[in-house]
């Protein structure tokens, strides 16, 4: 079988059980003797400096394709900080986890078809199948093929036993984009039941059309240095060991309290803590500082925060620690805890999580109540006091993990995981897109005779290159009224016309009027000096064509200037970017039916509103919008809607009142994000005509230091604006 393993982590990445995951099964799988590509970060910064990671290595079977894309802190190499790179604008604008789902996309479609890949496994942390996803459910045939997911620790979750603040927008954009790769797989698996049954009960997954295999992650055994069952009387003098990142969900703080409770009983324990330092969630600070907080200061000599130690150290005192603990609320299938039992620990765990499927209480180890301080105490007492159970404990935990993470067992479930979600892409079939989808329909599309006559060129030309690809039947005007005559000549292609009189926006009133005579299958506007990519209209035809109730499609456009931009456009309610920091769509091909239907734009609204609501209207008749995770165009950046172009509260409330009443649905749906939206995209308005200010009149100003878009946001306009909303959605 020919199988692809993404994986960010992958090592030289150094901290991460996913990276250690990613290693084994991608070895074990390639020498069972399947052909196995990896697409994986480089990691320059774990590599001497005059030692740069290749970016393709072959070793038998195994194939490793690397991206240098992220340094060991996630933010982007510097080959990626340039403003005029858009795909470093993308992590710039929303996070790391998008920006490297990008380049995945881009390297599997190269990879693909060029090794006939069957299948591919993606984590579901980091989003890293996102894109390539998105893709192939637009009709990309260069990334259709088998996906699956594994699950190691969803964001929703760690969330929750991180006590990260969820109203974050990185992390909503973060647990969407996760969810939306796990509900499109074509299968998933799992190391543990438990964190299985937790997603599969969130999400309301149906077991018929998203099964989850439990598969436990396999150890390479034969890296581990061949210890010995150590003797009680060797073990160092009653200590007990956790490794681990020191954060909220691995359980730190309930070790902390139950320790304190056995110090008070037995004067020479001591506490050794080894593991990176995080952030404690909910409480200010570090993790390792509210913890010091926490303990009494009598019993501070005994604990030791250690920090990071080399691997081998570590490995060597699982065995010479009296007990090794890792008390996670919730954890999914911890390596700490697998190699503590494959080198003979004396392991404690909780019962909730994947340490309660890998220990056999009483007799591998000993489990208790997950979060409960007193049972844990009461356990750790147990295995200080009695060296016979020690001993017992040590002597079963290495058989015990090596038959639960056997490698051979793994890749035998792991292949036949991997054939059914061949099976069940078959079943579906293909996204079968015919070459050219949109040939012979017709095309109705529009450029506004008001700006410069090489403007206005520069759009037709890009609108008839991409019209004779698709092989489109192209209606295509440039329209204005008598006193916006730039254009005296329509170029070749292209007609000229002209509206009966001036007046607010009567160009596009005149338009729509000739496009409801002649009915063309498709809509399409560009503002002078937009432009499209030649396979624009190859692209957004295959989004119309693979779903009849799609609306309209586009693809992600960049700003033609250096004005700021948002890289992503448009109003699709399955694509969760859009909707939690929304902005109109610049352009995009509209069905013309669809548009027919909802009744079209409501010319009384102002510009800009406008199509916030005719794109509200759609969704509320049940048609959808496809953005292309891929470049397409270039667009005159204006914040999608100029919400503050309408100053005045009451009017503002009027115009609300009209969209809300059009599209109630819509709103009780998704009322909160486009609130959001609203004022976050009034206060970048607001920000930025301010440092325009600043800019011509340095003088007036000198003196004065522009408030941030955030002071910005909870005050004035954007304050009014939202007790008007909190009303509007009172009263409808």
């Amino acid at each position: 079988m020919k199988i692809g393993v993404v994986s960010c982590e992958y090592p030289p990445f150094r901290g991460g059980g996913i990276g250690t995951y990613s290693r084994n099964i991608s070895r074990f799988l390639a020498e069972a003797g399947h052909e196995v590509h990896v697409v994986a970060n480089a990691w320059a910064d774990f590599m001497p400096e005059d030692t740069p990671p290749p970016p393709f290595v072959q070793e038998g079977n195994l194939t490793i394709h690397r991206i240098d894309a992220l340094t060991s802190k996630y933010s982007t190499r510097p080959m990626f900080d340039g403003r005029s790179d858009r795909v470093g604008q993308i992590c710039k604008e929303w996070e790391s986890s998008l920006f490297w789902s990008v380049l995945v996309a881009d390297k599997l479609a190269e990879i693909c078809p060029k090794y006939g890949i069957e299948v591919i496994e993606f984590p579901e942390t980091y989003a890293e199948s996102y894109i390539a996803t998105r893709r192939k459910y637009m009709g990309d045939q260069a990334v259709d093929v088998p996906y699956t997911i594994t699950l190691h620790t969803p964001m929703e979750e760690v969330a929750e036993y991180n006590l990260i603040r969820k109203y974050d927008p990185w992390l909503q954009r973060r647990i969407m984009t996760e969810n939306y790769a796990i509900l499109r797989a074509d299968r998933l698996s799992c190391p543990s039941k438990t964190l299985a049954d937790m997603v599969c009960q969130r999400l309301q997954l149906d077991p018929d059309r998203h099964p989850c295999d439990v598969i436990h992650n396999p150890m390479d055994f034969d890296s581990l240095e061949d210890i010995p069952i150590p003797d009680p009387s060797q073990e160092e003098r009653k200590s007990l060991l956790f490794v681990g990142r020191i954060e909220p969900r691995k359980g730190v703080k309930e070790l902390i309290d139950a320790a304190c409770i056995v110090m008070r009983q037995d004067s020479e324990v001591t506490v050794h803590l080894i593991g990176k330092d995080c952030p404690a969630g909910e409480v200010p600070g570090s993790m390792v500082e509210y913890m010091k907080n926490r303990i009494p200061s009598d019993l501070m000599p005994r604990f030791f925060f250690e920090g990071l130690r080399p691997r081998e150290e570590v490995l060597r005192r699982y065995s010479t620690a009296t007990a090794c603990v890792f008390p996670a609320p919730w954890d999914n299938f911890p390596y700490t805890c697998c190699e503590a039992m494959a080198y003979h620990a004396c392991v404690v765990a909780s019962d909730h999580g994947g340490t309660a499927e890998m220990i056999e209480d009483g007799k591998s180890g000993l489990l208790f109540p997950a979060g409960e301080v007193g049972p844990l105490a009461d356990r750790l007492l147990r295995v200080l006091r009695q060296p016979d159970l020690r001993r017992t404990l040590r002597t079963n935990a290495g058989p015990r993990i090596r038959d639960v993470c056997s490698p051979d067992k793994a890749v035998r479930v792991r292949i036949d995981h991997y054939q059914k979600a061949i099976d069940k892409h078959r079943q579906r079939g293909k996204i079968l897109v015919p070459a050219e989808p949109l040939r012979e329909k017709r095309l109705a599309a529009m450029v506004p005779n008001n700006e410069s006559e090489e403007q206005i060129r520069h759009s037709v030309d890009s609108i008839l290159r991409a019209a004779r690809a698709a092989h489109l039947e192209l209606d295509l005007a440039v329209v204005g009224t008598p006193s916006q005559a730039v254009m005296k000549r329509a170029p070749a292609g292209c007609r000229l016309d002209v509206a009966d009189s001036d007046g607010f926006d009567s160009s596009t009133w005149h338009w729509f009027q000739h496009v409801e005579k002649t009915k063309p299958d498709f809509i399409f506007r560009l503002r002078p000096g937009e432009t499209i990519a030649p396979n624009y209209f190859e692209i957004t035809g295959q989004a119309l064509h693979v779903e009849p109730r799609v609306a309209w499609a586009t693809t992600w456009l960049e700003s033609v200037d250096d004005r700021p931009q948002r890289p992503f456009v448009g109003f699709d309610f399955s694509l969760p970017l859009e909707m939690i920091c929304y902005h109109s769509i610049p352009y995009a091909v509209i069905r013309y039916e669809a548009y027919r239907e909802v009744g079209g734009y409501n010319f009384d609204l102002p510009t800009g509103w406008r199509d916030w609501d005719l794109y509200l209207a759609l969704h509320e008749a049940s048609w959808h919008g496809k953005v292309h995770a891929t470049w397409g165009g270039r667009y005159l950046p204006w914040w999608g809607i100029d919400l503050a172009s309408i100053d005045h509260p009451k009017a503002q409330e009027l115009v609300l009142e009209r969209i809300v009443r059009r599209n109630r649905k819509s709103f009780e749906e998704h009322g909160a994000w486009l609130w959001v939206s609203m004022i976050s995209n009034q206060a970048a308005r607001r920000a930025e005509r301010e440092a325009k200010a600043r800019e011509e009149n340095p003088v007036a100003v000198a003196n004065t230091e522009a408030p941030p878009a955030r002071s910005i946001a909870g005050k004035g306009l954007v304050g009014s604006t939202v007790r008007r909303f909190r009303r509007l959605f009172k009263n409808h």
